[in-house]
């Protein structure tokens, strides 16, 4: 059985009990974010499971994941090498993505978050990846669209509070507070599905909001920012775990339902997902910010800021973006072994981002500077999602 990027089950039921290697990789999910900036994504990231019924050898380093039942939805050969590759390749593009929304900020073509230009960096991203692979065309399934039209809500919800966010407290601070998604996902499970939790992820969710809260105060009182801004920019980081939360419980919903097609049914997903998503954001484009292009856009460019600085950094954008999709995607068809490692992949993502955000952009943007308050906040942020996950 393979989850992929959500601990929860839409509606309330208590159905199934879940084994200790189904609730890791839940709890590993769970910090997830598709689309956090770009996740994100935090994000990532939107996010899926996938039930799938997997057998393997783990005395090699080249041995494939096999699919143990044809009738059960279908997960792609994988060998350690590849898995490692994926794994490297969404961490590092999360990292970078997320650097590069807030330098569009800095640069000034990104400063509004209401010209949708960062946020639109992960579905066009996985739109342009996805829409060479005909095979993933040729299995779309009517079936999948109501549940579609929820996580597009949730997704394009997500991005837009994110890139708000990352703009008003940094891209180091927000990942932190995106991390506070492992209880909204936890929570829920627990009194609406009848999961039971042990003392020990008890522990752990104490200590995750703990922490938030802790680097939340920190972020507040940060010397030479703006109180109210640092404020809104929480709550807007906030918002998009809420918001990326309907996602993880459509996804693990939408996904549990037997697929029998010859393709993955997250890489089906994502491309639905993809095309629907840069359809809207299109229509909000042409309607929105191409009649309004200098006030959302053009007076926001800093001086000395080419427009062909602007079209190259972006095109990196999308690229690192359609990567970062892509290889979550790619990740979610591999089986249970993709999603153990979820968990200990955002803690490094976090810790990382909170230093080299520092490092980068302190010097221009006093909310993207650390302090002993918030590095204690990050650390037991990262210690709460790894016990979360060990304590499952």
């Amino acid at each position: 059985h393979s989850n992929s990027k959500s601990p929860s089950k839409l509606g309330c039921s208590n159905e199934m009990d879940l084994s200790k290697e189904q609730e890791l990789a839940d709890a590993a999910d769970a910090a997830l974010c598709p689309t956090a900036p770009g996740g994100s994504s935090s994000r990532s990231s939107s996010g899926s499971s996938e039930e799938v019924d997997t057998t393997s050898n783990e005395g090699s380093s080249d041995v494939d994941l096999e699919v143990a039942d044809a009738a059960a939805p279908s997960a792609l050969p994988i060998s350690q090498t590849r898995f490692w590759i994926v794994n490297i390749a969404f961490l590092v593009s999360g990292i970078v993505q997320t650097l590069q929304a807030f330098r569009f900020g800095q640069l000034g073509f990104g400063k509004d978050p209401r010209n949708y230009i960062n946020a639109m960096g992960n579905p066009l991203g996985q739109f342009l990846f996805s829409a060479f692979h005909l095979q993933l065309w040729k299995n779309w399934d009517r079936s999948l669209v109501p549940f579609v039209a929820l996580i597009v809500v949730g997704e394009l919800g997500c991005n837009f509070f994110s890139q708000a966010a990352i703009l008003s407290i940094g891209s180091g601070m927000f990942q932190v507070v995106y991390s506070f998604v492992v209880v909204l996902n936890a929570i829920p499970g627990h009194f609406c599905m009848g999961k039971r939790l042990s003392i020990g992820r008890w522990c752990a969710i104490v200590i995750i909001v703990a922490s938030v809260a802790l680097s939340a105060m920190a972020q507040l009182r940060l010397k030479g920012t703006d109180f109210t801004t640092q404020l809104l920019g929480t709550i807007a980081a906030l918002l998009s775990t809420a918001f990326v939360s309907i996602v993880y419980v459509a996804s693990n919903w939408l996904l549990e339902f037997p697929w029998s097609r010859p393709v993955p049914k997250p890489l089906v997903l994502a491309q639905m997902l993809g095309t629907v998503e840069v359809a809207i954001i299109c229509i909000y484009f042409l309607a929105e910010v191409v009649p309004h292009w200098d006030s959302l856009v053009s007076d926001h460019i800093k001086p000395g800021v080419t427009t062909h600085e602007c079209l190259l950094n972006y095109a990196l954008y999308l690229l690192v973006c359609g990567v970062h999709q892509y290889a979550f995607y790619y990740s979610c068809s591999l089986g249970p072994t993709g999603a153990v490692t979820a968990g200990v992949n955002k803690c490094v993502q976090t810790a990382l981002l909170f230093f080299i955000s520092h490092w980068l952009f302190c010097g221009v943007a006093s909310s993207q500077c650390l302090s002993e308050l918030k590095v204690i906040g990050a650390v037991g942020v990262c210690a709460g999602v790894l016990l979360y996950g060990y304590f499952g």
